[in-house]
């Protein structure tokens, strides 16, 4: 059975409120992203999704940072047995259409993520196309100190006074 694409590394610059450019290494480990609100955290997720995907006509979602003045671009780097495929949306600065750019590892060039992707048509772009977030009420908020990062995700999972009985 052949290996499946996993997120190698994501590159972002003009999307959403991005200006400068990004980049964010994966590479085959689990990734917790914190910071304070809005500061780009949901748009990390919602940029792997419009490089796949793409915007639907008459949608509200604007990927474009309105206040940039370059291009759009999202590039996902993917590895499947240990070679990289580029996945390369963009926005060019003067229009609002996006075109997609898959390279492969030999430098071969196509236009359609389905043809690389096809199991991506079973979502489809529509309803089951979604990124899902995790949102908690103000007052449920951890109130941890992150430099004891096992302790924080025991909190978050609500096993911290487990954690407790354990350290004594």
């Amino acid at each position: 059975m052949s290996k499946k694409f996993r997120i190698h590394s994501i590159n972002i610059e003009g999307f959403k409120w991005f200006t400068k450019p990004q980049e964010i290494i994966i590479d085959e480990k689990n990734v917790f992203i914190f910071g304070p609100n809005t500061f780009g955290k949901s748009s990390i997720a919602e940029a792997i999704v419009w490089c796949l995907f793409g915007s639907e006509p008459n949608k509200d979602f604007q990927p474009k940072n309105v206040f940039y003045l370059g291009e759009c671009k999202v590039v996902l780097s993917l590895m499947k047995e240990d070679q990289i495929w580029k996945f390369s949306r963009r926005i060019p600065i003067e229009t609002t259409q996006s075109d997609v750019t898959i390279t492969d590892p030999e430098g071969k060039t196509f236009n359609e993520v389905y043809k690389i992707l096809p199991q991506l048509k079973k979502l489809s772009h529509g309803e089951g196309a979604h990124v899902l977030f995790s949102q908690q009420e103000r007052a449920q908020r951890l109130l941890t100190d992150l430099s004891d990062f096992e302790k924080v995700i025991a909190a978050y999972l609500n096993l911290d006074r487990a954690m407790d009985i354990i350290e004594q």
